[in-house]
């Protein structure tokens, strides 16, 4: 059996969803019978234990890994060396996402793997999307969709309202934050702007509580921070602590914890008042961005009709609180839309409405078994059309003779629908050159005249390439060099001198080859 499968990769907490027989996504519990499994891995005498199992013994494990999604902008460059061998975020996060399909199997063991939806942060670049997809490759499927949380959550929610309406999607997850500003017109789903960190989230909050518990017994036991941290046992009680009371003072105005230190228990009184001062920074940081993505949308506040919350995070009193405070307009206009879930059913759903190639007889009916149980099964819910922005601008480096130094010109900009392509003009820097070395930045910058060219510190570099030209190259000459991001938001970029013509796509720069998905998946699946 062919299952439609969405996947909720999370920092925190991963899930798995499928439509059932009458079309209807439900989430698919893992062998505890949780909705939600942690994404935490750990590894010792051996073996790796991955999910609740891991999170449980992690303060006791040799080597745990969490929040390993945080690290997929790095997934050229990081590694982690456990048992010997060297494992990166596309590796570690294939056996979250494996763990969630062996757990998925063992529910329905006819289930087939083929394809299934990945969702990612919407502020994700082709880096991070690239590894997404590899790490549900290595996993143990053939196809790997990606789509962005709060599109995700947006269609699981858009499918249960009609009309037309602005909403905003507020996506504040165990270790990334979103917000989405998209215009829903029954299955037609436009992103009018995207923002987040993807560096901000829950995590943030329970660093915080941590903080506050650590400074309150070092002043009850009267030690210092150092020898309250040398003690990895007392740190990781507080640290188990800390996420069930963080969770408490969403309905508690105070909780009270006590900590075995030597021979005596070391008691602490949070309240939320504390909580919600320490983490008034991060709180105010989504604000900021929501101001961002309105004025990318060239909206107003009173231009939304929704605001969608989701992500576990997005349960705290104080968010709620907050966005009331900024915005008052928008008080009975929030709504708590299933938010550990939603994005795991909205993947699942879109992966409904994927195009299925069935081969007919004909008589017109699906030839072959797997096809045919493929097409009674999950009976598709029509259309749905999706129109994504860019989430970054996107430029290259070139020499300002004026200035004498080098500058960012930018070609394509962030929030602007895709596909979407532009082109620059530039020229040869000296006489005789034989290579253009076209090296391609990122950034946040909006568009407009002042941000056509910037400063290269104030950017990213995501890739490059070189282009070899005759020597009889003059200086002056004109090089022509284009981007264009497709609607899977893949990066490509194009240099053109003379009759040369060069293109390079960045999703692929510095991640696993083919050979390395196929051995990875080899090792992990069998």
């Amino acid at each position: 059996m062919i299952y439609d499968i969405g996947i909720d990769l999370g920092t925190t907490y991963s899930c798995l969803s499928i439509m059932n027989a009458t079309g209807t996504p439900i989430v698919v519990k893992n062998n505890q019978e949780h909705d939600t499994t942690p994404s935490v891995i750990t590894y010792d005498n051996g073996e790796f234990c991955v999910g609740e199992t891991a999170k449980d013994q992690a303060p006791f494990a040799e080597i745990t890994v969490e929040a390993v999604k945080r690290n997929m902008s790095e997934a050229d460059t990081w590694r982690i060396n456990i048992g010997g061998v060297e494992y990166g975020p596309i590796e570690l996060s294939a056996r979250i996402v494996r763990k969630l399909v062996d757990d998925f199997i063992e529910k329905y063991p006819d289930a087939e793997l083929k394809s299934a939806t990945i969702t990612c942060p919407a502020y994700f670049g082709p880096k991070e999307r690239e590894a997404t997809r590899q790490a549900g490759l290595i996993a143990g499927f053939e196809e790997v969709n990606i789509i962005e949380e709060p599109t995700a959550a947006a269609i699981s929610y858009g499918l249960k309202s009609t009309g037309k309406k602005n909403i905003l999607v507020y996506d504040l997850g165990g270790g990334t934050f979103d917000v989405t500003i998209m215009s829903i017109d029954n299955n037609r789903f436009k992103v009018l702007s995207t923002d987040g960190d993807c560096n901000l989230g829950g995590k943030d909050w329970d660093a915080a509580l941590i903080q506050i518990i650590k400074d309150k017994i070092c002043e009850q036991a009267n030690i210092t921070m150092e020898e309250l941290e040398a003690d990895k046992d007392v740190i990781a009680d507080i640290k188990s602590k800390a996420e069930g009371q963080k969770i408490s003072l969403s309905t508690l105005k105070e909780v009270k914890g006590g900590i075995r230190i030597g021979t005596s228990t070391v008691r602490y009184t949070v309240t939320r008042e504390e909580f919600e001062a320490a983490t008034a920074g991060e709180l105010q940081a989504t604000m900021m961005k929501i101001d961002s993505a309105l004025e990318s949308a060239k909206l107003t506040i009173d231009d939304i009709d929704d605001f969608v919350m989701v992500g576990g995070s997005s349960r705290m009193p104080q968010v709620k609180a907050g966005l009331i405070a900024t915005y008052p307009s928008c008080e009975s206009k929030i709504l708590l839309h299933d938010p550990d879930l939603a994005i795991a059913t909205g993947a699942a759903i879109y992966q409904n409405t994927r195009d299925v190639v069935v081969e007919t007889g004909t008589d017109g009916q699906p030839v072959g078994e797997a096809d045919a149980k493929l097409s009674k099964f999950a009976p598709k819910i029509g259309d749905i059309e999706i129109e994504k922005v860019l989430s970054h601008t996107m430029g290259v480096k070139v020499w300002d003779e004026s200035q004498q130094k080098y500058l960012i010109s930018n070609i394509i900009f962030k929030n602007r629908t895709l596909p979407i392509a532009n082109k620059g003009e530039y020229y040869v820097h000296k006489d005789g050159q034989t290579a253009l070395g076209v090296v391609i930045f990122q950034s946040e910058f909006e568009e407009s005249d002042e941000n056509l060219e910037v400063a290269e510190e104030e950017c990213e570099e995501v890739g490059s390439f070189i282009v070899d030209i005759p020597s009889d190259s003059r200086a002056g000459e004109p090089v022509q060099v284009s981007i264009e991001a497709n609607d899977k938001a893949d990066i490509i970029c194009t240099c053109t001198f003379r009759d040369i013509t060069k293109s390079h796509t960045l999703s692929a720069k510095g991640l696993l080859n083919d050979d390395q998905i196929r051995n990875a998946r080899r090792y992990l699946v069998g």
